[in-house]
């Protein structure tokens, strides 16, 4: 079992893994997404005749001409993400270090596949938070988004790490921001430390994503129609997010949520009833802790508020639901855990 720390955590927009690839090593931020399965990071050749915001601003980008240990392979990729951010260049091989420079449980992927991108453009706010990459730890499918391996299975196949699973912890929103630590992921078992027991295993389906069905949902003791059962579990999503009508039967139910500029908010200071999602017979309760969430740039009266409608009929459980039940992965299996965090 190999257990990585995550050092920077950047408000709530995203978890960011530190990871280096050159020699003698150079460290990028990345997004670690469990709705996809590759892992790209920004070229130096990428956006130099672009606006600041198609990745001008990124100082992090890859110099292949400096490292060493670089193969090129001269195939093409292409990433599409739903949020409309895209990336595209070439694939290459290099040596990739999980974790950051100076911490000690880390471990390397000696040939890992790692895509290039000349060319990239953020749907959200990917740029702005200069990441420079994202890191796919969706569950491996020759048809995935992007079409190659996630160095995570390369490392499994040449057992570098000894079970197929993978966990991820993330500290509550009011604990985290600003760049400060964030989270743990633990390669090969579960997060002991931060996360209880027993796991809640459910089965995911056979998808590019971690899928898996819901039962019911409801509030203040009153059912509310989910409208679909189908969910995913996704790490790169900062909210939950779910079909329009469920969506505003919770905010109606829960009161004095409004939407401004594409926001959704709420007074800090309100309190409410725990939103249930129940999953495979199991209760899995959201409260003000993880679903009011401070953000800086709207003062301390009102906070966002952690779900929303999305633009399809599928849940998506992002972060807000895994800063208080940890999720682990089992790619070998093809089953997903929660558990709840240890207090």
């Amino acid at each position: 079992m190999i257990f990585v720390r995550n050092p920077k955590f950047l408000t709530f927009f995203d978890f960011i893994q530190d990871s280096y690839s050159r020699t003698p090593g150079q460290e990028f931020n990345v997004v670690i997404d469990t709705g996809s399965t590759s892992f790209w990071v920004l070229d130096s050749s990428c956006c130099q005749s672009n606006s600041e915001e198609n990745g001008d601003s990124i100082v992090n980008k890859f110099d292949s001409s400096s490292s060493s240990t670089f193969l090129t392979t001269n195939t093409e990729f292409e990433c599409r993400y739903a949020d409309g951010t895209f990336s595209e260049g070439l694939l290459g091989i290099d040596k990739l270090k999980f974790g950051s420079k100076n911490d000690p449980n880390t471990f390397t992927v000696p040939t890992a596949l790692i895509g290039l991108a000349s060319d990239a453009q953020s749907g959200g706010s990917m740029f702005e938070l200069k990441i420079d990459g994202i890191f796919g730890l969706g569950p491996p499918r020759s048809d995935d988004l992007c079409g190659f391996e996630s160095p995570l299975y390369t490392a499994y196949k040449n057992k570098l790490i000894n079970k197929s699973i993978f966990s991820v912890y993330m500290h509550n929103s009011k604990d985290s921001g600003n760049g400060e630590y964030g989270g743990d992921i633990t390669f090969g078992g579960i997060d002991k430390e931060h996360c209880g027991s027993p796991v809640h295993w459910v089965k995911a389906h056979n998808s590019i994503y971690w899928r898996f069905r819901l039962d019911s949902l409801s509030h203040k003791g009153n059912s509310i129609d989910i409208k679909s059962k189908e969910a995913i579990s996704d790490t790169g999503s900062s909210l939950i997010s779910g079909p329009k009508t469920a969506v505003k039967h919770i905010y109606d139910s829960i009161g004095d949520i409004e939407i401004y500029e594409g926001m959704i908010l709420i007074p800090c200071d309100k309190d409410f009833e725990p939103v249930v999602f129940t999953i495979d017979g199991m209760d899995f309760k959201l409260g003000k802790e993880v679903l009011t969430i401070r953000n800086e740039d709207i003062g301390d009266e009102f906070c966002e508020f952690g779900i929303a409608s999305g633009g399809s009929e599928l849940w998506i459980f992002g972060d807000p639901f895994i800063r208080k039940y940890c999720t682990v992965y089992d790619f070998g299996q093809r089953k997903i855990g929660f558990v709840a965090q240890k207090q």
